[in-house]
């Protein structure tokens, strides 16, 4: 199975298709939860509501497909730290630039709001980075990424060593289990508390 994907991603334009119809499947899932969300919001309406909360599961299903996505297109370059430029730079340019163009679509929409006030320049470039801190970031939605940002990190040290990549999702996998079986794990500090939810 590896070796068969390991070919696969050799392949120039390589695609599964499966995947492909998975990603639409947990994206229209996502869109129907929060949509039913602001329905209910706006107007105290909320249809087939039991269903809709199952769309946020879509959001689990893309963090695994992700993932799976990432070791897809880079399992080659795990061991190779000469290949860890091309890595961060194909992670960074698919999420930052219609990410800072958001953002700054919404800051702009922020200055015209009655009912929002403009956030201090601290946070926003707080935001722009992506890195976890305490609460979301300014556009909320942008909490998915934050986490997705911390996957790209620790694939990274795969990249540049093998071994130490291993080491550190085996640790991830077991702060995993812990937090199962304990519910109040990693949540002693406000800090802690983003890392609770990876």
């Amino acid at each position: 199975m590896v070796l068969n994907l390991q070919a696969a991603s050799l392949t120039a334009g390589a695609k599964l298709p499966g995947i492909e119809g998975a990603r639409g499947i947990a994206a229209s899932l996502v869109v129907f939860y929060h949509a039913a969300r602001h329905l209910k919001a706006d107007t105290g309406i909320a249809p087939l509501n039991g269903v809709a909360q199952f769309g946020h599961a879509g959001v689990d299903f893309f963090f695994v497909l992700s993932g799976f996505i990432i070791y897809f297109v880079h399992n080659k370059d795990i061991g190779k730290s000469a290949g860890l430029g091309r890595y961060l730079e194909r992670r960074f340019t698919r999420i930052f630039p219609l990410y800072w163009f958001v953002l700054m679509l919404m800051l702009c929409l922020t200055t015209l709001s009655v009912h929002r006030s403009m956030p201090s320049v601290s946070f926003i470039l707080q935001s722009m980075t992506l890195l976890p801190h305490v609460g979301e970031p300014i556009l909320g939605v942008a909490w998915t990424l934050q986490h997705e940002i911390i996957f790209y990190l620790l694939f990274s040290i795969a990249i540049i060593n093998t071994q130490a990549g291993i080491f550190i999702f085996f640790i991830w996998l077991i702060l995993i289990l812990i937090k199962a079986f304990d519910n109040s794990f990693l949540e002693w500090t406000n800090e802690l508390r983003f890392f609770s939810h990876l």
